[in-house]
């Protein structure tokens, strides 16, 4: 899935990718999670979302994993 250039919510186009699995090096993830990706956790379920919006928070968009 290509990233998507704006929020279908606000229409912003401060989208950030959701990204999952189990953060060992609390520092690294801390630094660089909020300039650059969402934390999702470490479970993955069938339809959790791909993208989020900076501006408004909404989620969006189930990615083949």
């Amino acid at each position: 899935m290509n990233k998507p250039t704006k929020c279908p919510n606000c229409k912003s186009n401060k989208i950030k990718p959701i990204v999952y699995g189990l953060m060992r090096k609390r520092s690294f993830w801390e630094y660089l999670f909020p300039k650059t990706y969402i934390a999702g956790g470490c479970c993955v379920d069938e339809d959790s979302p791909t993208w989020f919006c900076a501006r408004c928070k909404n989620t969006w968009g189930v990615d083949a994993r």
